[in-house]
């Protein structure tokens, strides 16, 4: 509203400066009046869609929420194949961009798990979170 507002005062002061400046004729024809309003027009339309076009998208979050307290995201739960089964973890480097305090959930529950291919991943045990009054949502 605020944009809209200022381009037809722009538009105003165009024009009422365009009149002041040329001298007073008898003969002027309704031509050269609508050229000038059309050129008017064309103007304020210009400004009007310059200033639309200046909006910036909408940036999307990531999928998952950054949470907080006792709430884990469940994106974060890892499986890892380990030679005859399969580890389920809280992943720390998910956790280092997905949740506030990873520093404060307990290192008793800190994990390293070494896979089939050599890899090594470190994360935290959900059962040992869990019986520490951490739980895992969404």
């Amino acid at each position: 509203m605020p944009r809209k507002l200022i381009a037809t005062v722009a538009a105003a002061a165009i024009a009422a400066t365009g009149f002041a400046a040329s001298p007073a004729k008898a003969d002027t024809s309704a031509v050269e009046f609508l050229a000038g309003a059309t050129a008017l027009i064309i103007i304020g339309k210009a400004i009007a869609d310059s200033s639309q076009k200046q909006h910036h998208p909408h940036v999307h979050a990531s999928h998952v929420r950054r949470t907080i307290g006792t709430t884990l995201p469940r994106a974060c739960v890892y499986g890892y194949q380990k030679r005859y089964r399969v580890v389920r973890m809280l992943s720390s480097a998910c956790l280092q961009n997905n949740y506030t305090n990873v520093n404060a959930l307990p290192g008793v529950c800190s994990r390293k798990v070494r896979t089939i291919n050599g890899r090594v991943h470190y994360g935290f045990r959900m059962r040992c979170l869990r019986d520490r009054g951490y739980r895992i949502v969404y």
